[in-house]
């Protein structure tokens, strides 16, 4: 339909309908302003989805934060929860069953557990949303009168935080869920096999991966575990990743004299190479603060990361802690197989040497410093808890014919990506890889340098982007893991944005009120950079608590 949209209409008509999308019109401008000087307590905000008007309402005072971990804030709540409930029983299943910790209490002992809340000095700015048939209802504060109906499978509890500068943190997706679950009477319900649940079982009020009972005895025994746990859930799920993963990053500041100065030395070295028509392409280089988002993207949204690594050419940025217990600038020299090939300034050559980092874990992702968590992820987003690697193709095809003298460097790289695999594994594929978090294995591309040593070093040594390139880790290495049975393709909730696009501004600000990505990249081609001013500016809302590894 957007294609035939695009088709079919002018493009003024399609550029006033996306200012509609995104609440940029005067009417629902001031509609909005409207809302915010007459409603009672509650305002417009930004950060909890689009709507007609834009976004849904939020109280005008937030609690403001000056740090912010969602994973930790959301099991900080399940434990003041569980503490609040004061003499009302309840089990917590196991962490993963959704994305939100959860609580079980019985259905009955609804209005006992809001009233125990109630009474809670901890819980005062706490508010609620009652959840029935899977779809979560207007939030209201805790301390205001909250009659339940019978209907509701669930209640969550959560809290608006506020950055300093404004903007909204947490809603009703960073919170806790307290479901309440219907106890049995006289055997009259039946087990899935058939026989019928003893009299006081708790049956599930909404499904999850653990169970959809809990019998009396189950329930007594959970009361004596720690943090009243499931009885007999205490094992990891074989599906969780229960391994360590790390983060790489690889970085330059293009603006640097001396790294600049490196640079034109290594073009006089290499006046006879053939190179690819983007790989002098200064926008490659160029820094506009990306890394310290991405970084702040990662506390915010995925601390499971055990360890970053930042890869770099003798550079670190000005701002960042370098004695972080869990953050480490790598230098090229560190990690080349023959440090005379530096220096180089092709990301293919320096991504062909990342798995060599001492201390690395087995299973990591790559990023570049464009791409960003936009909420909160678990490490199954990337891994099997098998070690199988998921990895996400593009829907951009790979054009079938031979490589182009003019062919990009990525395009003529994934073209011989795919000669490898066509020769190694008589197969071949057609898409090209999305620009995310990427997941990797050292142990798979040990093998690859073993098996393809000499491109490898190839790679290693083209200084600048030539179409002998191949790009190892970004592709190359997923379609090989896959054809080995390592990987698997998966989806995920990604968005990419060429900042050169029409309505690139548009679609930022889009991205600001739906916070819908589990990945995104803010790419800078180079074709007619949009304004610096527009990025910042996005990047300092989605991300405006500075992270641990910023300089105070």
């Amino acid at each position: 339909l957007r294609g035939l949209a695009r088709s079919l209409l002018p493009r003024a008509v399609i550029g006033k309908l996306r200012r509609v999308r995104y609440a940029e019109t005067a009417a629902q401008q001031a509609v909005m302003t409207a809302t915010r000087a007459t409603s009672s307590g509650l305002g417009l905000a930004r950060g909890t989805g689009p709507t007609l008007f834009g976004p849904l309402l939020r109280p005008r005072r937030a609690e403001v934060v000056e740090s912010f971990d969602s994973w930790r804030v959301m099991d900080d709540l399940a434990a003041a929860l569980g503490a609040a409930l004061d003499s009302v029983e309840y089990v917590r299943l196991p962490r993963k069953t959704k994305l939100m910790p959860t609580l079980v209490i019985a259905a009955a002992d609804g209005p006992a557990a809001l009233k125990a809340l109630r009474g809670q000095h901890a819980t005062r700015t706490w508010w609620v949303a009652a959840e029935v048939d899977d779809l979560l209802r207007v939030p209201q504060p805790l301390t205001e009168p909250f009659g339940l109906t019978g209907d509701e499978s669930a209640l969550v509890f959560f809290r608006y935080l506020m950055a300093p500068n404004g903007e909204l943190l947490g809603d009703e997706r960073i919170g806790v869920r307290l479901e309440l679950w219907p106890r049995t009477v006289g055997g009259r319900e039946r087990r899935p096999d058939g026989g019928a649940w003893p009299p006081g079982t708790l049956l599930a009020s909404s499904a999850n991966r653990v169970t959809v009972g809990i019998e009396p005895g189950q329930w007594r025994e959970s009361q004596s575990t720690e943090g009243n746990l499931l009885s007999g859930s205490e094992f990891p799920h074989v599906l969780d990743v229960s391994e360590p993963i790390d983060v790489v990053y690889t970085w330059v500041d293009g603006g640097d004299p001396d790294w600049q100065r490196r640079k034109r030395l290594a073009q006089g070295l290499d006046l006879n190479a053939r190179l690819t028509d983007d790989a002098l392409l200064s926008a490659r280089f160029d820094s506009h603060d990306e890394l310290r988002y991405s970084l702040r993207s990662i506390e915010m949204f995925a601390n499971w990361v055990r360890h970053i690594w930042l890869v770099t050419d003798r550079q670190v940025p000005g701002w960042l802690r370098r004695d972080h217990p869990r953050l480490t600038v790598v230098d090229h020299r560190d990690i080349f197989s023959d440090p005379s090939a530096l220096p180089v300034f092709n990301s293919h050559a320096i991504e062909s040497q990342l798995h060599h980092i001492d201390g690395l874990t087995d299973k990591y992702l790559y990023l570049n410093d464009d791409v960003f968590f936009g909420r909160p992820v678990q490490p199954e987003l990337f891994f099997f808890g098998n070690g199988i690697m998921r990895f996400f193709p593009s829907p951009a095809v790979i054009d079938q014919a031979p490589r182009q003298d003019d062919d990009l460097a990525v395009t003529s790289a994934a073209k011989r990506n795919r000669e490898l695999i066509e020769s190694t594994f008589s197969r071949t594929f057609t898409n090209k890889a999305r620009h995310t978090a990427i997941p990797q294995s050292r142990t798979v591309l040990y093998e690859m340098e073993d098996r393809f040593s000499e491109i490898f070093d190839t790679v290693m040594r083209s200084r600048f982007r030539n179409p002998e390139d191949y790009s190892i880790p970004s592709s190359l290495a997923q379609y090989y893991a896959y054809a080995t049975g390592r990987a698997v393709t998966a989806g995920i909730h990604y968005g990419y944005l060429n900042l050169a696009a029409p309505n690139a501004d548009l679609r930022l600000k889009g991205w600001l009120r739906s916070r819908s990505h589990e990945c995104f990249c803010l790419n800078d081609t180079g074709d007619g950079l949009g304004s610096a001013r527009e990025l910042t500016s996005f990047l300092e809302k989605y991300f405006p608590v500075p992270s641990a590894f910023e300089q105070g």
